[in-house]
């Protein structure tokens, strides 16, 4: 008989608290513009300086290709995104 007032200890596993950060891993970006391409391997930010030179005047898309590695569970998977923004030469 357990004596009132005691309660036995908790048999459970110790929980895992969360990594920090992102669990992103940056693998490459490339930057066109036009006939353009500029390629970045490295750490982001990345300045990259495209040449406007060659461009017709009116609107312009400069164009990103993203690939990165993501962590799933226990693996690495690799996602490709496209961003995309627009600007004028006058």
């Amino acid at each position: 008989a357990a004596r009132s007032g005691h309660r036995r200890p908790a048999h459970h596993r110790a929980r895992r608290g969360k990594r920090a950060g992102a669990g992103l891993r940056f693998v490459s970006a490339t930057f066109t513009l036009g006939r353009h391409v500029k390629r970045v391997r490295r750490r982001l930010p990345a300045t990259v300086r495209l040449p406007l030179r060659g461009l017709h005047s009116g609107p312009q898309t400069v164009i990103v290709h993203l690939l990165y590695r993501r962590r799933v569970g226990r693996r690495w998977r690799y996602v490709h995104r496209v961003l995309r923004t627009h600007f004028r030469i006058c």
